[in-house]
């Protein structure tokens, strides 16, 4: 159906202060009950919903990983298969390489802008709230965020710094993201 993004705080006590930190962004965190999601936090922890109800479809967050899956399949020889000639491959081939590079140029910049916002509304939150760290969780769901079966694949860590944009935009599904100030 769609991507949503949830973050974990790691502690209730937080969640006045991330909620005045978000509303500088036009962000409206509320808090997430979900079973599934809340088995995979640590004690205490909180999972918010960092978009007051709405989906995050087209969310800029994993953008670049989710293009870098979407390969085009037909292959030289599926193409000669069909019938085509050497020169129209070659023709076919290069149009692909061309569109390609406009195309990855266009979802960079996308991406870039979008995961500089999300970079700067994890950072504000870090220092608003005094939190060491902030979790992030991007998930394509189907149904009910609050009875979603979510499955946690591993946690990763990254650096609150400025390759924090970058990585932002090649984060994968179903992996909570620990925002730190400093590994």
């Amino acid at each position: 159906m769609c991507h949503f993004i949830a973050l974990t705080l790691p502690s209730q006590d937080l969640l006045s202060a991330a909620k005045q930190a978000a509303n500088r962004f036009h962000r409206r965190l509320q808090p997430l009950n979900n079973p599934y999601l809340q088995s995979s936090l640590r004690p205490g922890e909180i999972t918010v919903h960092p978009s007051g109800g709405n989906c995050d479809c087209g969310t800029a967050l994993g953008l670049l990983a989710r293009r870098a899956g979407k390969e085009v399949t037909d292959s030289t020889a599926q193409l000669r298969k069909k019938g085509w000639s050497d020169a129209k491959i070659q023709r076919w081939s290069r149009q692909r390489q061309s569109v390609s590079k406009r195309q990855s140029r266009t979802d960079e910049e996308a991406a870039f802008e979008g995961c500089r916002l999300w970079s700067e509304l994890i950072e504000h939150l870090i220092k608003e709230t005094g939190s060491p760290s902030v979790g992030l969780l991007l998930h394509w769901y189907s149904g009910q965020l609050e009875s979603e079966k979510i499955q946690i694949s591993t946690r990763r860590s990254l650096a609150l710094d400025d390759k924090l944009t970058d990585a932002l935009s090649q984060i994968e599904e179903d992996v909570i993201y620990d925002i730190q100030r400093s590994l």
